[in-house]
């Protein structure tokens, strides 16, 4: 039965060939849409790993209603950190601002415009930061700013030139390169620009006065980041100021940059399931026709003795082996489509073109069963 349901597929091809085409074109549209989704949270969750890697436990204030990621959480005041200092297990605290920032060349036009670049004040602990100066020196006045050496390489930018610098949707203010940083755990910042500024500048250009966005904290030797969080938890204010590691922070930045480009990876599902359902509609009509066109060779093999069921079984086996080929053949090709999304998302105005695809077998094995299913 096997060697026939294949070599009816075979005898058939050109007529399957349509049906197949169908199943590759929406296979690949929803592989790739679900691949470039999984990388894109993948290329967020490497960021956020990577720039919270000096830091055990953060501090927040309470929660507002702005609902702008780490805008989210009312500031820390400055005499916090007196208040957390002095607990058991805390090696390092230091206060930090981190804004969503704009580079602005001194003519006016902005840099990596469709490129999140964020803000962050000079770290009073540098060696738990998780960047290191590679070139130049600190921020230490107003105007002068830091940022990422991939960033600077991209833009044609070197120390000691001319730029504007934007935080949080403010006017851009006329600023000086006075260094470069990199990752301390090397490569880059996967799509993401990071730019540093005198920390007194920062609190003045945001009106924010002696508060911080968060308070950093790295614990002491043999201390964890659970343990430390608890012990720092019981010495805050009951007025909705909390404590979390690190690793929870991450997680809930992940998932907030996730939100904002999900509106967008959904579009570009929906109109991947479209696809797919048009071609399932092609498929059947294709199949249907193709079974009508067979009916006295089907009414052959009765009177050869074939039951109803191997009937039944060798027509919906050459579908099934048709569906299983194209979709392998779709799920594949979700890699190369998954390139060309991650194209249009960045004309879209949403760059996410320096994401590295992520290709889960999961994404690949549910691709193969859904154009499998719709042939059955």
């Amino acid at each position: 039965m096997l060697r026939l349901i294949v070599v009816g597929a075979l005898v058939r091809r050109l007529r399957f060939a349509l049906a197949a085409s169908a199943i590759v074109l929406g296979v690949a549209l929803v592989s790739g849409t679900a691949i470039l989704a999984q990388s894109v949270r993948h290329s967020y969750d490497l960021l956020l790993r990577q720039v919270t890697s000096g830091v055990d436990v953060y501090v927040r204030g309470p929660e507002t209603d702005r609902k702008q990621g780490i805008s989210d959480f009312a500031p820390v005041p400055d005499a916090m950190l007196a208040q957390v200092r002095p607990v058991a297990g805390v090696a390092v605290a230091q206060g930090q601002i981190v804004r969503l920032g704009q580079l602005v060349t001194p003519g006016g036009a902005f840099l990596n415009a469709h490129r999140p670049t964020y803000a962050y004040s000079w770290p009073a602990v540098p060696r738990i930061s998780p960047f290191t100066l590679v070139s130049g020196r600190a921020p230490a006045a107003d105007g002068e700013v830091v940022l990422d050496q991939a960033t600077a390489r991209a833009d044609g930018l070197a120390p000691g030139g001319p730029i504007q610098v934007s935080l949080d949707f403010a006017s851009p203010q006329p600023a000086r390169l006075v260094g470069l940083v990199a990752p301390r755990q090397g490569g880059d910042l996967t799509g993401v620009g990071a730019v540093f500024v005198d920390p007194a500048w920062a609190q003045r250009l945001l009106r924010l006065g002696p508060q911080w966005d968060l308070l950093e904290l790295a614990a002491r030797p043999g201390v964890g980041p659970d343990q430390l969080r608890a012990r720092v938890a019981a010495a805050l204010p009951d007025d909705g100021t909390s404590a979390i590691t690190s690793r929870e922070f991450a997680d809930a930045q992940v998932e907030n940059l996730t939100r904002r480009s999900g509106s967008l990876t959904a579009l570009l599902l929906a109109l991947s399931l479209l696809a797919a359902v048009i071609g399932a509609g092609i498929i059947l009509n294709t199949l249907g026709t193709l079974t009508w066109q067979r009916r006295r060779e089907l009414a052959l093999l009765r009177v050869l003795g074939q039951t109803r069921g191997q009937i039944w079984l060798g027509v919906v086996g050459e579908a099934v082996v048709v569906g299983l080929v194209a979709s392998t053949a779709g799920a594949l090709a979700g890699i190369p489509a998954a390139l060309a999304l991650r194209a249009l998302v960045a004309l879209a105005g949403q760059d996410v073109s320096g994401t590295r695809l992520y290709v889960e077998p999961a994404t690949v094995l549910a691709a193969i069963g859904l154009g499998t299913l719709a042939t059955a």
